[in-house]
């Protein structure tokens, strides 16, 4: 999911209040796995894990229209595998 909203930042240039949600839901994203490998299951800590994971879902489906297509996220996202070369193979 990180990767996913990783993807959908850089495709979403020139958005400003796009951009603010993800970054926000990347940084929730990336501390609840940091707690869930720290915190044994049924433990605060990995409760805490999912309750960010679940809120930076909430702000990642903020961002989203329920018809708005995936294309430009993927392409940003071959882009960044790709070393930063559009259309580069693998």
């Amino acid at each position: 999911m990180l990767g996913l909203v990783r993807g959908m930042f850089v495709s979403a240039k020139g958005n400003a209040y796009k951009r603010s949600l993800l970054s926000q839901a990347g940084r929730d994203l990336k501390r609840a796995m940091e707690l869930a490998l720290a915190n044994a299951p049924d433990t605060p800590g990995h409760e805490q894990a999912w309750v960010l994971a679940e809120s930076a879902l909430e702000m990642v489906g903020r961002t989203m229209h329920w018809n708005e297509s995936l294309v430009p996220v993927q392409a940003a996202l071959r882009f960044r595998v790709n070393g930063g070369r559009w259309g580069a193979k693998r």
